[in-house]
Formats: structure tokens, C-alpha cells, sequence
């Protein structure tokens, strides 16, 4: 099984070898590799996860374009459900914050600009 794009480059005898019994006696260098190698794994995994989610959404989008919806209602609906879906309490708790306030200013604008391109790029097609 891959879980990222680098996995088909790793040599199994290495990694075994990373993780057999008695790795732990190489003391705290030992782990903090481990750590920063299962850290990377899950780098990966979350690029590969992002990659599949935004080529669903670049599918949804060209399904759009030719059913013939207008691109603009397309991004109103797209800015909308972020606007909601942001909105939403983190928790059932009223002390929780919402997402939109734990999420960094410039990073909301990068998301939707990212998934605007995506629409753009179907319907160019």
C-alpha cells in the first residue's frame, strides 16, 4: 500500500530495518528521526488526499459546465458553502470559536482563489 507519493521510491529492506526491535536503542536521535519520518508519511498522505478531493471537485465543476450553469453562479454557490461551512460553531459548546476565526486571513483567500481557478479551468475546457 502507498500512502504518498515518495513510497514507491523507498527500498523495503530500508524501512524494515528502520523499525525493527531494537531500534529504540539508538535513544532520542533514533526517535526523533522515527518521528520526523511518520511526520513526512503524513505529509504525503495529506497532498494525495487534497490532489483526489480537488480533482473531484475539477470533475464536479466541468459537469457544471456542461450542463450549462453559468460560471458565475458556480463561484456564488462555491463562496457561499465556504461562507457556511466556516460559520458553523467548531462544537455543540457556545465557548468555541468558530472556524473562521481560527483560520489565518490569507489563507481563506488562497483557498477560495485555488477552487475559483479549478471552476475556471473546467469550464476553459
Amino acid at each position: 500500500m502507498n500512502i504518498g507519493p515518495h513510497e514507491e521510491d523507498r527500498d523495503i529492506t530500508e524501512v524494515s530495518a528502520r523499525f525493527t526491535r531494537g531500534a529504540h536503542r539508538g535513544g532520542p536521535d533514533a526517535l526523533i528521526r522515527m518521528g520526523l519520518e511518520l511526520a513526512l508519511v503524513l505529509v504525503d498522505a495529506a497532498e494525495a488526499a487534497g490532489s483526489l478531493a480537488l480533482g473531484r471537485f475539477e470533475h464536479a465543476a466541468t459537469r457544471c459546465a456542461q450542463a450549462g450553469i453559468p460560471i458565475e453562479a458556480v463561484h456564488a454557490v462555491l463562496r457561499d458553502s465556504v461562507d457556511a461551512g466556516l460559520a458553523a460553531p467548531a462544537a455543540d459548546s457556545p465557548g468555541r470559536r468558530t472556524a473562521r476565526d481560527r483560520v489565518e486571513p490569507g489563507v481563506l483567500s488562497e483557498f477560495l482563489e485555488t477552487l475559483n481557478s479549478v471552476v475556471a479551468r473546467s469550464y476553459a475546457n
